[in-house]
């Protein structure tokens, strides 16, 4: 399903302005002037422009485990259990009923994104959102911001902010559109989430592997942030459950991963715990292509093809 099946961006006749500042969660909005509006809605269809070359079946699945690009359009079904969407669905709930706050751009040293909560004609919601890097940006500048106003040039008397072309991520009632994967990281404060489910990931894999030791695998998810992410993503494949022991053995000695065997239960040996991972998570192949000289590859990708 595209985003034009859940908004319809042509006629939105409410659209409201807010900001996190300090603590995540702390959301507060902020009164704009029709002209600001006009300006934000041209955000969002400026924003799902980036999506309409899309084909709905060629839609990726944004993943933790997933090396992207800065600019790397994928989505997310609200519904996944992926990550933990609990500070993106706070957000798309929470803004719906502020009251407007006048004072909110007085520290924006303290704002971490910025959000518009949209409302289309038929009732349905979409919150854009952008971490405020570039918002706040022009704040420092002081009185080195200067117009020109008739035949001179004057500094700028009042506080400047800048606003983006387009946002990290939408918001609509069933999907998540993710333009900048790291900043929609960052905006719902994935990685913290990350790291509490690998660990019940590595538990949930031993559990259901029992011929692999992950006493091991607990610790490294815990200090290391793509460890956390392979987890995470390894952890929501349910297909791992048919993984054989022999199998395992086998697809580890053809990518130079040596393997542990103690009491029956397998563990890879010291620094090779990060390709273990990546094993598990479909990421590590040989390339036959001249039979005499096989080639390993590490695939940043695991998209379909």
């Amino acid at each position: 399903m595209g985003i034009e099946a859940e908004f319809s961006p042509q006629n939105v006749p409410e659209v409201r302005f807010g900001a996190s500042s300090g603590e995540v969660d702390n959301l507060r909005s902020v009164p704009t002037n029709a002209d600001v509006r006009g300006v934000l809605v041209s955000i969002l269809t400026n924003t799902i422009d980036c999506f309409v070359d899309i084909a709905d079946a060629d839609f990726p699945s944004y993943s933790p485990s997933e090396k992207y690009a800065s600019f790397d359009p994928v989505k997310l079904n609200r519904a996944s259990d992926t990550v933990n969407l609990a500070r993106i669905n706070n957000l798309f709930q929470g803004c719906d009923n502020l009251v407007d706050d006048p004072t909110l751009l007085k520290e924006p040293e303290d704002m971490n994104f910025y959000f518009v909560n949209y409302k289309d004609a038929n009732g349905r919601r979409c919150v854009g959102a952008r971490r405020a890097s570039q918002f706040k940006s022009t704040v420092g500048a002081g009185k080195r911001l200067i117009v020109m106003d008739g035949d001179y040039l004057k500094v700028v008397p009042t506080s400047v902010y800048k606003l983006d072309q387009i946002f990290d991520i939408l918001i609509c009632e069933e999907n998540i559109y993710i333009i900048r994967p790291e900043n929609f990281v960052f905006i719902g404060d994935i990685f913290s989430s990350v790291q509490a489910e690998s660990i019940k990931a590595a538990t949930a894999l031993g559990e259901r592997l029992t011929f692999l030791k992950v006493d091991w695998l607990k610790e490294l998810v815990s200090k290391r942030k793509r460890a956390a992410r392979l987890m995470t993503a390894i952890g929501s494949r349910a297909e791992l459950l048919s993984v054989q022991k022999a199998t395992l053995i086998e697809l580890a000695g053809e990518v130079g991963i040596t393997l542990v065997e103690d009491d029956g239960r397998l563990e890879p040996a010291l620094g090779d715990e990060l390709r273990f991972l990546e094993l598990l998570d479909d990421r590590l192949y040989v390339s036959r292509l001249l039979p005499a000289q096989p080639v390993r590859y590490l695939a940043q990708s695991r998209r379909p093809v």
